[in-house]
């Protein structure tokens, strides 16, 4: 009688060798991408502290504010013939009004604060600081959470004996808001997001920018996604995580929340988890966060340090140079009509464009005010437009892009140049092309370095690159186009009160996702052509032939185009989140009575002004170059 599975091909030891192989193929593939997906692994934290503790955020802040009001009124609390604050005391419209006051001082302060901070880390940003930067933006975070988890209770201080120490609701602003802005001097997330972008834009390719710019916003979409429920589900599992009182033996019998109870206890335990992200988001940045190939198929790094290719520093002042990497914003004079203001007209793109992101809030004002949208329904859209919004980005995006990119004229210069030859110039870095192009510049030879294809020059390859950021450039002018149609025909829903209408145009706002990781890959793009094209000139001049410093000389690192142009971009969009809420919230309580839709038209002309920005760059690659 033959053994069971003989002569079958499924012996139990070949089984075992598959499973060993496919393990193997799957170590071999994480251990590739693990470059990546390790940087990836940063926005996606953010996305979570971000979110998880939203809910708890804004109770803690109303039950602040609540007995900060009663602290500096404390006859109104008497007048209402209450003992004690409780949730009828808290509920009248002099401190709702009062609550809205504070958040709104705290929130601006907190953004001119981290405004000047990212000011200082502009002039001091270099590649090789990355990492405690980005442990510098998660201590912040964590810093801002800490007063709610260890201040005593809101509401009762006050009211105690004067045997008893505790501390003024004032006084509990104070130190919140002190933190809050030690925060914001830290970068915060704007800080971290820039070391992950620099990361990008140092070692990747123009071929894979815009794919690594795209994956950093799905990754932040994706944990904005899984951060309520992490905190909701933190609050369910943990009701016994709440603020407490100090000073008191039983403290009012409020040491846990009750159902349906008078008081304004909160729950702690998603800010407990928000802190414990912040502690994981620096161990990750501590022992994972590298200057490597986000590729991953190098041994050791392209170039020495951050990039030995970079050129070294002169010991001559340059012109400009107390601006730092703002000097790009200053236009470029080619001609005696002619200027390159480029980087000026990105910048301003990107600002008008974050200036529309206030629509989305008159959008749901409006789902509400308008067509009687309930918290369920608000919450479903949400998550919808999240959705769309991740599936546009991961899967029309691709397909956008190859289309372009096929349609597109290609320069007279590079038009016998093979697929193979174009793919190669593509997929080179800024350190590759740099041994390339400039003279002097010796690099370290990795696995992955690629030198120019033979019979293409350096010239041609800088061109087949600008030629790939007109692509991304294209693709982003159609994403401003159709975010213009899609407020205009929000707009004309409002008017007639067309439901559908309405959210048809939400619905194709979710083309415009694709904006920001677009412009900025093209903006980065012609930043390194801006600042090689200077590089050039510069070595150019007998003034500027002498040696470089001496190995013990202590001088900065030189900050290529790329990562000043997001130096640039990330310090800029800061001041719009004290002038987008204001403009908004003006032009809202104006017209609510007659047209509650005026701020999408407002928004479609935002989004008009950058296409036609967008429209009138300066080109010094034609296509009959």
């Amino acid at each position: 009688m033959p053994l069971l599975g003989r002569g079958t091909g499924h012996s139990p030891r070949s089984a075992w060798e598959r499973v060993v192989a496919l393990g193997r193929k799957a170590r071999s593939s994480i251990t590739a991408r693990w470059p990546t997906l390790s940087l990836l692994m940063l926005p996606h934290i953010l996305g979570q502290l971000k979110t998880v503790a939203t809910a708890a955020e804004v109770d803690a802040m109303r039950g602040l504010s609540c007995a900060d009001y009663y602290y500096r009124n404390p006859g109104e609390l008497h007048a209402l013939g209450h003992k004690h604050l409780d949730t009828l005391s808290c509920q009248r419209p002099e401190v709702e009004a009062y609550f809205s006051t504070l958040t709104i001082r705290i929130v601006i302060s907190t953004a001119l604060v981290n405004f000047v901070g990212m000011l200082v880390y502009g002039h001091l940003f270099q590649p090789r600081a990355r990492r405690w930067m980005a442990m510098t933006g998660m201590l912040g975070n964590a810093i801002a959470r800490i007063p709610i988890l260890f201040l005593p209770l809101y509401q009762y201080p006050y009211l105690a004996p004067a045997s008893v120490f505790s501390i003024t609701p004032d006084t509990m602003v104070k130190i919140y808001w002190v933190c809050m802005l030690i925060c914001g001097l830290s970068g915060s997330s704007d800080l971290v997001t820039l070391c992950v972008e620099s990361v990008i834009v140092d070692t990747a390719s123009p071929q894979h920018r815009s794919r690594l710019f795209s994956m950093v916003q799905v990754s932040l979409l994706l944990g904005a996604s899984l951060g309520p429920i992490l905190g909701g589900l933190t609050t369910y599992l943990f009701p016994q995580a709440a603020n407490r009182c100090t000073g008191y033996r039983k403290c009012m019998d409020n040491y846990r929340p009750k159902r349906n109870a008078p008081n304004l206890l909160f729950n702690t335990a998603p800010y407990w988890l928000a802190v414990a992200f912040c502690v994981f988001g620096m161990v990750w940045v501590y022992f994972c966060f590298r200057g490597d190939p986000p590729e991953a198929q190098a041994e050791e790094t392209r170039c020495a340090g951050s990039c030995a290719c970079r050129p070294a520093p002169q010991s001559r002042r340059e012109k400009r140079s107390w601006l730092g990497p703002f000097r790009l914003l200053v236009p470029i004079r080619h001609s005696r009509w002619t200027w390159d203001c480029r980087i000026l007209q990105f910048t301003l793109s990107e600002a008008l464009n974050r200036l529309s992101i206030e629509g989305i809030v008159v959008l749901i004002y409006i789902l509400g005010y308008v067509f009687n949208w309930g918290q369920n329904l608000l919450a479903i859209g949400l998550s919808v437009s999240n959705t769309l919004n991740m599936l546009v980005v991961t899967v029309l995006l691709p397909v956008i892009t190859r289309y372009v990119r096929r349609v597109q004229q290609k320069p007279r210069s590079t038009a016998a140049l093979s697929d193979e030859q174009l793919q190669t110039c593509m997929n080179m870095t800024n350190c590759d092309l740099a041994s390339e192009t400039r003279p002097g510049i010796r690099r370290r030879r990795s696995v992955s370095s690629l030198d120019a294809p033979p019979g293409v020059s350096p010239k041609s390859c800088l061109v087949v690159r600008f030629w790939r950021a007109q692509v991304d450039l294209n693709v982003a002018r159609a994403a401003f186009l159709s975010n213009m149609v899609s407020w205009l025909t929000m707009a004309l829903g409002v008017a007639f009160r067309l439901q559908w209408l309405v959210l048809l145009g939400a619905a194709a706002l979710a083309f415009g996702t694709v904006i920001d990781p677009m412009l900025r890959s093209a903006a980065c793009t012609v930043a390194d052509t801006i600042a090689a094209e200077q590089e050039r000139k510069k070595q150019s001049l007998p003034e500027h032939n002498a040696p470089p410093q001496a190995a013990g000389d202590e001088a900065a690192e030189p900050v290529s185009g790329a990562d000043s142009y997001l130096v640039i971009v990330t310090t800029v969009l800061l001041p719009i989140l004290i002038t987008g809420p204001i403009l908004r919230n003006w032009v809202y309580g104006e017209t609510i009575d007659t047209f509650p839709g005026a701020f999408f038209l407002v928004v479609a002309g935002f989004q008009c002004a950058a296409l036609v920005l967008l429209s009138t760059t300066y080109r010094p690659y034609s296509a009959d170059d």
